[in-house]
């Protein structure tokens, strides 16, 4: 921000140099000559003044400097002790009130205002608070000490001041008579007519007086100009009145006090030579001065007029006009200014559309940066604010910066500690697979923290969304995961298949053997030795239902093989090789696998499901990745028998339909429950990677997303959904053939 002082035109500063120029010899000869009249006296007596205030000057900062002293020695006690030892300060504090006749006490506080120790000893003001007294507060905080300003005690008739100066556990203070300040006053100077001293306090109050009757009184000096005027260090002098007689005052102040000494010289006697002198300068000055003013105003209008005309052009160029308009100026100075700042507009122009660019550059380059970025200072106040984070968070970024990272992205404030300790260590910090929650979905995402360079304390955030990262990474594992299931199952199905082919040989000859007893010689030469007769065996075997028992072992060998089968068939890696295939075979085949899925039987019988087939028996074989269409049926009757049980729906049913459509050479399947349904927003994203309606670890939400996959990219079909909430959901799925 440019602050613009008030400062005089330069019409008035040339008026009055010309003038000036023009009356400066006439006043230096009537100056001269009062000087030369009066000079001498005046001289001698501002020296002799001058040297009478050093000395009281130096007389009486010896004297307060002695209790300042005695007072930095207690105070670098105190610093210096762990423990406050009373024993030891009551030494210290009666040393130096006893040796020091000006000091008249000293106290020492705590922190809290509390007095620890005083003397002389007080018993009954040890312990007292003397937090409310200013110079206690004031003493507590500040660094070089305290003045207080003087005061007359009741059992006291000259005035007493006090210095307090802090320590690590309080203040210390030191009470000291200023009586001795009046010997100063009436040793250095008689008291007469001509001059005098006094001495006042930082409020004017008088300290010391030649009559004695005006500090008792508290008489105050601050209608003295030297009082009203800001004090810049150094000794004035002033011209005041007195008693009715002017006197030329002399002011010196004691820095360590704040006090003002000053030295009233009577004037009378010096002005009477010059008066006369003064009278016909005056006189003379008046008229040159009005033929000085005549001559300046003449000449300076042909300057003000060019620089008025440069002011505005500059201020054309303020308000972004950057093609100004100069005027032939009448001076030659001013045409040469007039040409260099048509040079430096140029300049500023250019560097202006130079600068516009850099930072539109800047900004698109950061906004079209696909991840969040987000500057903070050292502070953790946001000073940068890219169109991503915008999206993320819904902020824009005029509602963003200037505030703290806390308020704009809660999520990090359990990071924000790690954050300003890597912009303090000038470290960068990563932290991987951070978790959260959007809407009641699970995300992850990587924090990188980029400390800033060079002198400027912040740092830069970048903040990725790894969530479908994470989610492959765990796809892959239950990928693995399943193909090593896939080769247990494999490897199981082989090592059953080895003793149901016994099972079923066995029973194969059994029934042969059995099936016509009458016509093998073996059975009647069996039947002899064992001394009974073939139709007693046959009745026997009949009664009992043994060819029964072994017709059904047959069978349900045979149904075990067919299931292994099944599972070896299903189990083995695919080659993507395309073959024709009976769709109602399949989705049978598939049915039978999922009766036997460990995950369905887990927490129900799948078989208990009843399944209504409106098969199309004139369909077509089609050309198919047969496990990949097992996969996908697989996967849809996984879904529907899970939501039909968590829904606990009475009567459980799958309808499953085939049919052709010989025109456009496409066959459709459909797969209809009766289940609890989905809601139009989880249709719209039931073929979404990573989208799941179960609880986190239970699906990985890539079932059916893989299943669209592969009927639409790798079969050419396509696939779809419809579902009502509460009456059940219908799957189709469309193959060309």
């Amino acid at each position: 921000m440019i602050i613009t002082k008030t400062k005089n035109s330069i019409r008035d500063f040339f008026i009055i140099f010309m003038v000036l120029t023009i009356i400066l010899p006439l006043l230096t000869l009537g100056i001269f000559s009062i000087i030369a009249s009066a000079g001498s006296l005046q001289e001698e007596i501002t020296k002799a003044n001058t040297e009478q205030l050093a000395i009281i000057n130096s007389n009486i900062e010896q004297y307060i400097n002695s209790s300042i002293d005695e007072l930095s020695s207690i105070k670098y006690l105190l610093d210096q002790g762990t423990v406050y030892d009373s024993s030891i300060m009551n030494f210290m504090l009666e040393s130096i009130t006893v040796s020091h006749d000006q000091i008249l006490s000293t106290e020492i506080s705590d922190e809290n205002g509390i007095l620890l120790n005083t003397y002389p000893h007080d018993p009954v003001r040890i312990g007292t608070d003397i937090s409310g007294y200013e110079y206690f507060k004031r003493a507590l905080i500040s660094e070089t000490g305290f003045w207080s300003s003087s005061f007359i005690p009741e059992q006291l008739d000259s005035p007493v001041s006090s210095i307090s100066q802090p320590w690590k556990g309080g203040i210390v203070t030191t009470f000291f008579s200023l009586e001795n300040l009046q010997s100063f006053v009436e040793l250095s100077i008689s008291h007469n007519q001509d001059r005098f001293i006094t001495i006042t306090d930082q409020r004017g109050v008088y300290i010391a007086h030649p009559e004695k009757d005006k500090v008792a009184l508290r008489e105050n000096d601050t209608s003295f100009r030297y009082f009203q005027k800001k004090w810049s260090g150094e000794p004035i002098s002033e011209t005041m009145t007195y008693n009715d007689g002017k006197y030329l005052t002399y002011v010196s102040i004691i820095d360590s006090a704040g006090w003002k000494v000053a030295l009233y010289q009577n004037i009378s006697t010096l002005r009477k030579p010059g008066l006369i002198m003064s009278a016909w300068i005056f006189l003379l000055t008046i008229i040159v001065l009005s033929f000085a003013y005549i001559l300046a105003e003449k000449l300076i209008n042909g300057i003000t007029d060019s620089l008025n005309d440069l002011i505005s052009t500059a201020r054309n160029i303020a308000d972004g006009n950057y093609q100004p308009q100069l005027p032939s100026m009448e001076f030659l100075e001013f045409n040469e200014l007039s040409d260099s700042l048509t040079k430096m507009t140029e300049e500023i122009h250019l560097r202006e559309t130079e600068l516009i660019y850099s930072e539109q550059m800047q900004k698109n380059i950061i906004n079209s940066i696909a991840t969040v970025l987000i500057g903070i200072d050292g502070e953790g106040i946001v000073t940068l604010w890219n169109q991503h984070v915008e999206k993320t968070t819904g902020l824009k970024a005029a509602e963003a910066i200037g505030k703290h990272l806390d308020n704009v992205v809660p999520r990090l404030s359990e990071e924000m500690d790690k954050i300003l300790e890597a912009i303090e260590t000038d470290r960068k910090l990563e932290n991987k697979r951070i978790p959260y929650e959007i809407d009641g979905e699970h995300h992850f995402e990587n924090i990188s923290v980029y400390p800033l360079t060079g002198n400027i304390r912040g740092a830069v955030i970048r903040i990725d969304d790894v969530t479908e990262n994470v989610r492959i990474e765990e796809m892959m594992i239950q990928s693995e995961k399943m193909l090593s299931v896939g080769g247990l199952a494999a490897g199981m199905a082989h090592e059953i298949n080895n003793p149901l082919a016994g099972v079923l040989q066995t029973a194969s000859v059994m029934g042969n053997r059995l099936s016509d007893i009458k016509d093998i010689q073996s059975n009647i030469k069996a039947a002899d030795e064992a001394g009974t007769s073939i139709e007693s065996i046959k009745k026997y075997m009949k009664i009992r239902g043994i060819p029964r028992m072994i017709s059904s072992i047959n069978e349900s060998g045979k149904r075990v093989a067919a299931i292994v089968e099944n599972m070896l068939s299903f189990a083995r890696k695919s080659e993507q090789q395309t073959s024709s295939y009976s769709l109602n075979t399949l989705i049978d085949r598939t049915i039978e696998l999922a009766a036997t899925d460990y995950d369905l039987k887990r927490d129900y019988d799948f078989k208990s499901i009843k399944i209504i087939r409106e098969y199309d028996e004139s369909l077509p074989e089609i050309p198919c990745e047969g496990a990949k269409i097992q996969q996908v049926l697989l996967n849809i009757f996984r879904n529907g028998a899970e939501a039909m049980n968590e829904a606990e729906t009475k009567e459980s049913r799958f309808v499953l339909r085939t049919k052709a459509d010989l025109y456009n050479r496409k066959v459709f399947i459909e797969i209809e429950d009766n289940g609890p349904g989905m809601d139009e927003e989880t249709q719209k994203r039931i073929f979404e990677p990573f989208f799941t309606t179960k609880p986190v670890g239970v699906g990985t939400g890539l079932g059916l997303s893989v299943s669209y996959f592969i009927i639409t990219e790798n079969h050419n079909g396509e696939m779809s959904v419809k579902s009502k909430k509460g009456v059940g959901s219908t799957f189709t799925i469309s193959l060309p053939f």
